[in-house]
């Protein structure tokens, strides 16, 4: 039977936290523990000494502290706690009572786990993962700690398996310090966000775990050949799965888990660094390798970034490091790169696919086909988390009462909850007289597909509409007040309440003491929902109002449009499906559109006619708008004489 320990203002002087964190607390005995704490010197305790005297856990000796008797029943308790063997705290001083029962839910926590240190020699591009994210209280993350839930075994029925995922996660909806923290995590997987910058490892045990025929053989390729790749359409779950990978490898090895999210903007320097780091570390001693990393996005790379991360691949193994790549599928195709370079970009693609995919467990890695077994089971965790979680947030606006099997993705079913729904609703119904913050949304969410998918500075999008709408603004706000209106705008969409924006994040600068802001958006499936909606060529006035910009902003792809849809009438289609579909940008030092890479398919070039170059040819161009031109007349030349359908 579990105990009922008396405290004496342990928690609420957040002693335990101290003693913790001191002790390194991550032996697996008591009788380490107690070995270690017995003759520790004070300059192991530095700053937090004073408290610990003052709480009587240890005293002062000759040249030396020890632990007061006290100081030994606390470590039990710690120790009693950390094992689950308590039920109730009952927190005193001073021979008073200073606070009720508090429960500690049983089966709440698991072993406790050591993160390893990261090294300080890493650049900042290269991440480590956080255990624990939330706002902590002095009880937060010492009382959260939740294990991985298994992979799901499909002879378990959906409801049955629903039943054991939310068992240990019951406990965290009892006190409301737990609920608060558990509601706003899942509302981070509820709203879709992509990636894993803002998640930490304990995120994996919320989410839908994968489904065991899938996990099993790439945890066992990772194990023994040090290597495994996921290939996979936008939105089929990848992050999540990566997240998950993490998490299973920190917990079962306890080795270092290194997250590079943007491999693309990683300079000579960095992969350098990342390769001197990663070779001092190897040990031939370990069956296992010591470290993994996990490297997300590799399909927007260029073909030098390519290179490196293909030698990172061949050199790993059980002697070395272990890499986890991931591409997205429909990306690949359309990568910006030269027509000449292009098919050798390509073949490195596909070299390295079969690298990190051994040919009999390749089907077993693809997220597109099991997605029909996965979605039973994630369309009840999408039920829980929308009717017992997060209903009093905002209300569960499809409720159970679209079919489940008519998602084509994870990130589709978990949109589906109506979050990002509602609030783009709710955006729309408060636009009055004033149609710029939808003006505004539309643009973040087109510029996040054009550059793709790459957050944005808030200094470059201001730069953007200084450039690009600065008379429209200026009539708007006669004050002159536009800038800190679009500042304001981003602010409040950011709110928890409003959440049509993830939270800003922050850049260092090399020229400033102060750090930049950055824009973030959810998700490339949300940017196209947004388009989809605001941008409805039937029925938007925004749509012919920023159509007829962008005519100025970017006439040569404009022209090509206009002249593609005149020949093919029966499959026209709309200008900003077809801008997000088949180019990307950059945003110059100016916040001027320069065209990086334009797709055309065969007809569309043979459709382009002979006036073409004639009808751009008369247009007053700028010298970027020139350099656009430039570029398309290169796309053109190169699929003549290399028949490409890109560039």
């Amino acid at each position: 039977m579990k105990e009922t320990l008396k405290v004496f203002d342990i928690l609420s002087q957040e002693i335990r936290f101290e003693v913790v964190k001191q002790l390194n607390f991550s032996r697996k005995s008591f009788s380490e523990l107690l070995a270690c704490f017995e003759g520790i010197r004070s300059n192991k305790f530095s700053f937090h000494i004073k408290k610990l005297v003052e709480s009587n856990l240890i005293q002062k000796k000759e040249s030396y502290y020890e632990l007061t008797e006290f100081g030994i029943t606390t470590l039990k308790f710690i120790e009693a706690y950390e094992m689950d063997q308590i039920n109730y705290i009952q927190l005193s001083g001073a021979g008073s009572v200073v606070g009720s029962e508090v429960r500690i839910p049983s089966g709440l926590l698991s072993e406790p786990i050591s993160l390893p240190k990261r090294p300080d020699e890493l650049p900042p591009s290269i991440r480590s993962f956080n255990f624990f994210v939330g706002k902590n209280t002095p009880m937060m993350e010492e009382n959260i700690f939740l294990p991985l839930p298994e992979p799901i075994e499909q002879s378990i029925s959906p409801r049955e398996w629903i039943k054991q995922f939310i068992k240990p996660l019951d406990a965290l909806l009892e006190e409301d310090y737990s609920r608060k923290w558990l509601e706003d995590r899942l509302l981070k997987l509820a709203y879709g966000t992509r990636g894993l910058q803002d998640f930490c490892l304990m995120d994996a045990s919320l989410s839908v775990p994968p489904l065991k025929s899938l996990i099993q053989p790439m945890q066992e390729v990772l194990k023994t050949r040090g290597k495994a790749g996921l290939f996979a359409t936008t939105g089929m779950g990848k992050s999540r799965l990566l997240l998950y990978i993490a998490s299973w490898w920190v917990r079962l090895f306890q080795t270092p888990v290194l997250f590079i999210e943007n491999p693309k903007d990683m300079g000579e320097v960095e992969w350098d660094s990342l390769f001197s780091i990663l070779s001092s570390n190897m040990s031939k001693e370990r069956e296992t390798p010591r470290w993994l990393v996990i490297i997300e996005d590799v399909h927007l790379v260029p073909f030098e970034i390519l290179e490196k991360i293909q030698k990172m691949v061949t050199d790993a193994g059980t002697q070395s490091w272990s890499v986890l790549i991931a591409f997205t599928q429909s990306v690949i195709q359309s990568s910006p790169q030269s027509a000449p370079g292009k098919q050798e970009f390509l073949a490195l693609v596909e070299k390295l696919q079969l690298e990190i995919q051994p040919f009999e467990v390749a089907l077993q890695f693809d997220l597109n086909s099991i997605w029909d077994d996965w979605r039973p089971y994630f369309s009840e965790w999408v039920k829980w988390v929308g009717l017992d979680v997060l209903v009093t947030i905002i209300p569960w606006t499809n409720r159970p009462s679209e079919p489940y099997k008519t998602f084509e993705s994870p990130w589709a079913m978990v949109v589906s909850l109506g979050f990002l729904k509602v609030a783009l609703a709710n955006l729309q119904k408060s636009v009055i007289d004033n149609t710029f913050p939808l003006v505004l949304y539309s643009l973040i969410s087109l510029l996040y597909s054009l550059r793709g998918e790459k957050n944005i500075l808030q200094l470059k999008l201001i730069l953007f509409l200084e450039n690009s709408f600065k008379q429209e603004l200026s009539e708007l706000y006669p004050e002159g007040d536009w800038k800190n209106k679009v500042k304001s705008t981003v602010a409040h969409w950011t709110n928890p309440f409003v959440r049509l924006l993830p939270p800003i994040k922050y850049e260092s600068s090399s020229s400033s003491l102060k750090k930049l802001e950055i824009i973030s958006f959810y998700h490339q499936e949300w940017a196209t929902e947004v388009c989809k909606i605001i941008l409805d060529p039937r029925s938007s006035d925004i749509y012919s109002f920023l159509k007829r910009k962008f005519e100025t902003l970017v006439p040569s792809v404009y022209t090509i449009w206009e002249s593609i849809n005149q020949v093919n009438i029966d499959k026209s289609i709309d200008f900003f499906h077809w801008l997000c579909l088949n180019t990307r940008f950059e945003l110059n030092n100016e916040g001027k559109l320069v065209l990086i890479h334009l797709k055309l398919e065969p007809d569309d070039v043979k459709n382009l006619g002979e006036n073409f170059e004639l009808k751009i040819g008369s247009k007053n161009l700028d010298n970027i708008q020139l350099l656009n031109w430039t570029f398309i007349k290169n796309v053109v030349a190169n699929y003549k004489q290399y028949g490409q359908d890109s560039f």
